[in-house]
C-alpha cells in the first residue's frame, strides 16, 4: 500500500547501519505521514519496518502533534531512528502551525 499518490514518499532519506530510512510526510492523505525502513541486502531493498506517529490522527484538521511525521529522518548504526513531525495541522482556512510539533525515537 506504500507509497501513496501525492504522499511525498522520499521527502526525507537517511542511510545508516545497512538500512535505508524513507520519510513520507503526507502518507494518509492529510498532514499525517509515515516512515519506512528498508534493509539493504546486495542489490535489493527489503522492507523491515513501518512507523507512524503514536499520537497521530489522519484527519486534515486534527491538529495532532504527529502532523508532518516523516518530514525529517535520522538513523544511526545501533538501529535507532529519530523522526521529526514539525507542525500541527491547520484549522480549516488557516495555515500550518510550526513549532507545535514533536520528535519521536524508535529503537
Amino acid at each position: 500500500s506504500v507509497p501513496r499518490e501525492s504522499g511525498r514518499f522520499g521527502y526525507s532519506l537517511d542511510i545508516a547501519g545497512g538500512y535505508l530510512i524513507v520519510g513520507q510526510p503526507e502518507h494518509w492523505g492529510g498532514p499525517q505521514g509515515s516512515v519506512e525502513v528498508f534493509r539493504i541486502t546486495g542489490n535489493e531493498l527489503l522492507r523491515a519496518d513501518l512507523f507512524a506517529a503514536p499520537d497521530g490522527n489522519g484527519a486534515p484538521s486534527a491538529q495532532s502533534l504527529g502532523d508532518g511525521f516523516g518530514r525529517s529522518v535520522v538513523g544511526n548504526d545501533y538501529g535507532d531512528v529519530i523522526v521529526a513531525a514539525p507542525f500541527r495541522a491547520p484549522r480549516p482556512g488557516s495555515t500550518a502551525t510550526y513549532g507545535g510539533g514533536a520528535l519521536y525515537l524508535f529503537r
